[in-house]
Order: C-alpha cells, then sequence, then structure tokens
C-alpha cells in the first residue's frame, strides 16, 4: 500500500494517508479547532462511566496496541462499543469521524463498516455475534486539544484507524483499511469500498511485462499479520 504525505494551509495539515485521508481545508488549525470541537461534543453525550471507557492517558502503549484486522470476538478491543451508544452519542461519535476524516475518507469508512453489517446479515445470526456496525469501538487517549498531542482510534472488523493530532499536524498511522465482502449491494447499489485501490492494483499489474511480472509477484503466500 502507498502512503502519500497530503499538506494545506499556511503551515501544513501533514497526514499519512492509509486509503482514508485526513479532514483538509485552508487553515489546519481551523481544522484541529473543529476536531477538537467535535470530540468534545461527543464526550459531553457521555456519562462518567462511559468517559472512563472511552478516555486513555495518551502514552497507554497498550491501548495503543489494542487494533487488529480480526473480528472483536477474536481479538478483544477497548474503549466504547458503537452498539452500547445511544443514538445521539452514536450521532456524536460518527460526527467526530466525519470532522476528523476527509469526506472520501469518511465514506471509505462508512463503506467498510456497512460491509460488516452485510456479512452479519449473510451469517444468518448463527453462533455468537462477530460482524456488524455494533462491533467496532472509538476511543481517545489524552485530552482533546489545539496544541497538545492526543490520539482518536476506531475500528473493527477490517478497520483500525489510529489518528494522532499534534497542534496543526496529523497523522493518520499506524492504520489498517480492509473489506469483507468487497462487493456488496445496497438499495440496487453496488459498493466497492476499496475498489478504487483494486482497480490500480490491477492496471499496475497488467501495464507489467512477462519479467517484470516474476519479480513483482510473490511465488510464496504472505499469511502473516504484524499487529501494533
Amino acid at each position: 500500500m502507498v502512503t502519500t504525505l497530503i499538506a494545506s494551509g499556511r503551515s501544513g495539515f501533514l497526514a499519512a494517508v492509509l486509503c482514508c485521508g485526513l479532514a483538509s481545508t485552508q487553515s489546519s488549525l481551523s481544522v484541529t479547532s473543529k476536531i477538537v470541537a467535535s470530540a468534545n461534543s461527543f464526550l459531553s453525550t457521555l456519562d462518567e462511566g462511559q468517559r472512563s471507557k472511552v478516555m486513555f492517558e495518551f502514552n497507554d502503549a497498550a491501548q495503543r496496541m489494542k487494533w487488529s484486522n480480526l473480528p472483536t470476538t477474536m481479538v478483544p478491543r477497548a474503549g466504547l462499543k458503537m452498539g452500547d451508544l445511544s443514538g445521539p452519542q452514536r450521532t456524536a461519535a460518527m460526527g467526530l469521524l466525519a470532522a476528523t476524516l476527509s469526506k472520501r475518507g469518511y465514506e471509505k469508512v462508512l463503506a467498510i463498516v456497512e460491509g460488516d453489517e452485510t456479512l452479519k446479515a449473510a451469517s444468518g445470526g448463527r453462533g455468537p455475534a462477530m460482524f456488524g456496525r455494533d462491533l467496532f469501538y472509538i476511543s481517545i487517549l489524552g485530552k482533546p486539544s489545539v496544541k497538545d498531542p492526543w490520539m482518536l482510534q476506531f475500528g473493527g472488523h477490517h478497520l483500525a484507524l489510529n489518528i494522532t493530532i499534534v497542534g496543526a499536524d496529523g497523522i493518520l498511522t499506524p492504520s489498517l483499511t480492509a473489506a469483507q465482502p468487497a462487493k456488496y449491494t445496497v438499495d440496487g447499489k453496488t459498493v466497492r469500498p476499496l475498489g478504487a485501490e483494486n482497480d490500480k492494483a490491477f492496471a499496475l499489474i497488467n501495464a507489467l511485462d512477462e519479467g517484470q511480472r516474476k519479480q513483482a509477484i510473490l511465488n510464496y503466500k504472505v499469511a502473516d499479520l504484524v499487529l501494533g
């Protein structure tokens, strides 16, 4: 996966883009202020017990490593589970994500989450719940601030966003975006959460000659998933 840097504004709001982009406008400090306001708005909807679950120290090494490609039933997460939030709380949580990510990045996250809901429906409810939009978690490391470092985490099956913000600078890494199913239909519309990336990958491979393909395509499978 290719990582690029984007910058906007006079001082630049830097983001490592891993299929999802951070929010970008002409004023990077204005972006940060809006993100912090959205974070505080979300936190204001929570009771004391919920805040104690969602908030962590910025340097909490254990929490920083609690992300995975696997379902939350296989690799437990910490923070607040979306399924445990009320409607207004859930709206505020997603509003925080929308403020933090670019429009395209937020739409991609929604498509991945809704794909997991499709996977849940396809499983027919057999056995314990492993998939679905309710099994995604949100957490905040550090106190949301326009100058001091803090982190927003959001993820579940096939999605892990670790977004660190320090003043006007932000970075979206380590993060993971994946999709299962790769393609599904909603209201007659075909949705491919990672369709653009997939198409570009095939275009690249198809542009290589036979000798280049032999160098580019591994003759063995890679199955290990490195976390943290």
